[in-house]
């Protein structure tokens, strides 16, 4: 028989003292809640069996935004991630969400 309906307060204890003790089934059982109800609980809860952060990326600035854009076909992605202090793949990723492209491409 599974629970349903609203987590208590107490539940949501229990979740966060044994996280990273049981394994989400383990957790799911004591509780008569389902599997995917208990790890979706804990997902929301911010728990993580990990300590690391969520995202340790340096935000873009508009300077360096508009520096990529002037700069974009006269260097690599690799020198322009120098230039920046940034990854080749974050050069990369930020000229696709700015819409650069290296070269035209042009359809028939």
């Amino acid at each position: 028989m599974r629970h349903r309906g609203r987590w208590k307060h107490e539940e949501d204890t229990y979740l966060i003292q044994n996280f990273k003790k049981l394994s989400v089934g383990e957790m799911a059982h004591y509780l008569k809640r389902g599997e995917k109800a208990t790890y979706n609980r804990c997902y929301r809860l911010g728990l993580s069996k990990t300590d690391r952060k969520r995202s340790n990326r340096k935000r873009w600035t508009q300077k360096e935004k508009e520096f990529l854009i002037t700069n974009y076909k006269k260097f690599s992605n690799r020198q322009l991630g120098e230039m920046l202090d940034r990854s080749e793949n974050a050069v990369m990723g930020m000229a696709r969400i700015l819409g650069l492209r290296k070269r035209n491409i042009q359809r028939k």
